[in-house]
C-alpha cells in the first residue's frame, strides 16, 4: 500500500466490465467468482501482495529535536568512554538527563492530547490506556499442541490439529447425548406472525454499509481487506447490490462466503491444550455485508413481534452486561430487604456456540415464523460451511462444519440467541437471566429447605431441556451461591445445602465472577473493588 493511489485505483475499477457479473445471474457462486476476478485484477496491479518484515513501530512522541539531542548524548558518551575524563562524563550525564526530561514531557503531552481527543470514544480511549499500561493485545503464538498422546511442534501440524479439534467439538459432544426421549419442540411456542421472505436491498443501503466498514478488521480467505472495500465503495456498490439481491431471490448463499479463516484465541489454562482456545472465525468482508442485510431484517422481525425472551440480555439493542447485572442484583437486594435468601445457580455450558444443532435451529426458526424463501436462504447460509485454521503463516486444509454457529460472524450470535431462547420455558420455580450462554438461576424465599427443593427441581428440568437441544452442561464449573446478609448467613451456618444436577453435586462458593464482576454472598462488593484496584496498580501509568 506504500505507493497506493486511491484515485487511480478507483478509476481503473470503474473501467472494469462489471456487466459481466450479470451474465451469470442464475448462480450467485459464478457471479461472485467473476466479480472477485475483476476486482482482484485491479487490486493486484495497484497493491500486489508482498512479504515484508514487520519492523518495530516508531515511537510517535520522539520529534526531530529529541532525536538530535539523543545523537548528541550518544556522541558525548562515546567520547567519555574513550577519554575517561571527568568533564566528559559530566557533559554526557547532563545531555542524558536533558534527553530523559524531554522524553518524559513529550510522552506526557502526546498521551494527554490523545486521550483528550478520545473523550467521546471510550473504546479508543481504553485502547490508548491499555497501550500505556503495556496491555495491548498480542497475536496468539502456539509453539506446541497436545493432541491425544502426540505433541505437535510444526506450525502446519499445529494448524491441522486445531482445525480437527474445532471442527469435531460439536459432533463429539452431541454423540454422547441420547435425546430420543426428549422433544425440543415442546418448549417453543408456535408463533402467529410470519417472516416469509427477505426484502431486496438498495444500492444506497449497500453503499452505506460498505462506507461504514471499520478499516482495521481482519481479512478473510478472499484476501480483500475492509480498507480496500471502503475505498472502492462508490464503484462496486451497484454490482454487489445485484449479487446480494440475486442471492436473496435464489436463496443461495455463495460457498466462498461460508469459508472461514479460524484463529485460535487463548483463554486460560495450559497453552498446549486445544480446549483452552476459542475459535474466532474471520469471514470475507463481503459476506459480512450480506449477513448484516439479513441480520437487520431478521432482528427487526423478532423484536417487532416480541419473540426474544425478556430474560436474554446478550447481543441485543439497549441490553448489556450492565443491564443484566443491574436486573439480578436489584432483585437480590430487594429480597435481602425482605429478609429473604437468594439461592443462585451459576450455569456453565460446554462449548455452547460450537454445539448448536443445525436441524434444531432451522426448526426453531420455522416455529418462530421464519418460513418459505427466508428459511431456505438461512438453510443455505448454515449448511456446508467450511473452515481453515491459521497458525502464524501456516494455513490448514479445509474442514466441513457439521454443527455450531461461527464466532466472529454477524448472524451467529442472533442464531444462538434464538437457539436458547426457549430455555426459560423449562423453568417453573427459578428466575433465569441469560447473557448469551452465561446463565444464572435465582430462587428466593425464607426457607432454605424450600429453596433447595426448588433449584433441584428446576435443575432437573434444565437437564431435560439441554438433552433435548443437544447441549452439554459443565457440572464441574457450575456453581451455586447462597446470598444473604451476614446475620442471615450466620443463622444457618450449620446447614449443609445439597444441590445436584445429573446426579452430581454442584459446588457451593462464597464469591464468583460473573460477567466480569466479582459477586460475593453478602453483596458487599469488597472483593470486586479489591480486584479492580489490583488491575489498576498492575501497570505503571506515567503521564
Amino acid at each position: 500500500m506504500k505507493k497506493f493511489d486511491n484515485q487511480k485505483f478507483v478509476e481503473d475499477l470503474s473501467r472494469q466490465p462489471w456487466e459481466n457479473v450479470y451474465f451469470f445471474a442464475e448462480d450467485p457462486n459464478d457471479m461472485w467468482k467473476i466479480w472477485k476476478k475483476l476486482f482482484l485484477n485491479v487490486l493486484d496491479k495497484h497493491a500486489p501482495i508482498q512479504q515484508k518484515k514487520i519492523r518495530t513501530k516508531k515511537v510517535p512522541w520522539i520529534t526531530s529535536v529529541i532525536k538530535n539531542l539523543m545523537n548528541t548524548r550518544d556522541r558525548l558518551k562515546r567520547k567519555a568512554i574513550i577519554t575517561n575524563l571527568e568533564i566528559d562524563w559530566l557533559n554526557y550525564k547532563t545531555a542524558r538527563n536533558k534527553v530523559n526530561i524531554q522524553l518524559k514531557n513529550a510522552k506526557k503531552d502526546y498521551y494527554s492530547t490523545k486521550i483528550a481527543g478520545q473523550k467521546h470514544n471510550p473504546k479508543e480511549a481504553w485502547k490508548t490506556i491499555n497501550n500505556i499500561l503495556g496491555r495491548q493485545s498480542k497475536p496468539t503464538v502456539v509453539n506446541e499442541l497436545k493432541v491425544g498422546e502426540n505433541i505437535l511442534t510444526n506450525t502446519q501440524d499445529i494448524a491441522e490439529g486445531f482445525n480437527d479439534y474445532f471442527s469435531n467439538i460439536g459432533p463429539d459432544l452431541a454423540s454422547k447425548i441420547d435425546s430420543t426421549n426428549f422433544n425440543y419442540e415442546t418448549y417453543v411456542e408456535n408463533a402467529k406472525s410470519e417472516f416469509a421472505a427477505f426484502q431486496p436491498v438498495t444500492v444506497q443501503n449497500v453503499y452505506q454499509l460498505l462506507h461504514c466498514l471499520s478499516s482495521n478488521k481482519a481479512t478473510g480467505v478472499d484476501k480483500i481487506s475492509c480498507k480496500i472495500i471502503k475505498i472502492a465503495a462508490p464503484v462496486i456498490s451497484d454490482s454487489l447490490t445485484y449479487i446480494f439481491n440475486q442471492a436473496i431471490t435464489l436463496s443461495i448463499f455463495p460457498d466462498e462466503w461460508k469459508t472461514a479463516r479460524v484463529i485460535p484465541l487463548y483463554k486460560n489454562g495450559q497453552r498446549n491444550m486445544p480446549g483452552n482456545y476459542r475459535p474466532i472465525s474471520v469471514l470475507p468482508t463481503i459476506s459480512k455485508i450480506m449477513e448484516r442485510i439479513l441480520y437487520d431484517q431478521l432482528y427487526d422481525y423478532f423484536t417487532k413481534f416480541g419473540h426474544l425472551s425478556d430474560c436474554q440480555f446478550g447481543f441485543r439493542k439497549f441490553h448489556s452486561t450492565t443491564t443484566a447485572l443491574l436486573d439480578c442484583t436489584n432483585e437480590w437486594y430487594m429480597n435481602l430487604d425482605r429478609k429473604k435468601f437468594n439461592l443462585v445457580i451459576l450455569i456453565d455450558l460446554k462449548k455452547a456456540f460450537d454445539t448448536v444443532d443445525h436441524q434444531i435451529l432451522l426448526k426453531k426458526l420455522e416455529l418462530y415464523g421464519v418460513k418459505g424463501q427466508a428459511l431456505s436462504f438461512v438453510q443455505s447460509y448454515i449448511s456446508n460451511r467450511k473452515q481453515k485454521c491459521q497458525i502464524q503463516n501456516s494455513l490448514s486444509s479445509e474442514k466441513l462444519i457439521k454443527c455450531g454457529v461461527p464466532q466472529g460472524s454477524i448472524l451467529g450470535p442472533l442464531f444462538f440467541l434464538l437457539y436458547i431462547n426457549d430455555l426459560p420455558q423449562c423453568l417453573y420455580k427459578t428466575k433465569p437471566r441469560l447473557f448469551a450462554d452465561d446463565t444464572n438461576l435465582t430462587a428466593s424465599g425464607d426457607s432454605i429447605t424450600d429453596l433447595e427443593a426448588a433449584v433441584n427441581s428446576d435443575l432437573e428440568n434444565l437437564r431435560k431441556w439441554l438433552i433435548a437441544n443437544k447441549l452439554s452442561l459443565n457440572v464441574a464449573k457450575t456453581e451455586f451461591m447462597l446470598i444473604g446478609s451476614k446475620q442471615m448467613i450466620r443463622s444457618i451456618s450449620d446447614l449443609q445445602l445439597n444441590v445436584k444436577i445429573e446426579n452430581e453435586s454442584v459446588k457451593q462458593v462464597h464469591e464468583s465472577i460473573t460477567l466480569g464482576v466479582t459477586i460475593d454472598q453478602h453483596l458487599s462488593w469488597k472483593s470486586n473493588t479489591e480486584n479492580i484496584c489490583k488491575k489498576i496498580t498492575s501497570g505503571s501509568l506515567i503521564l
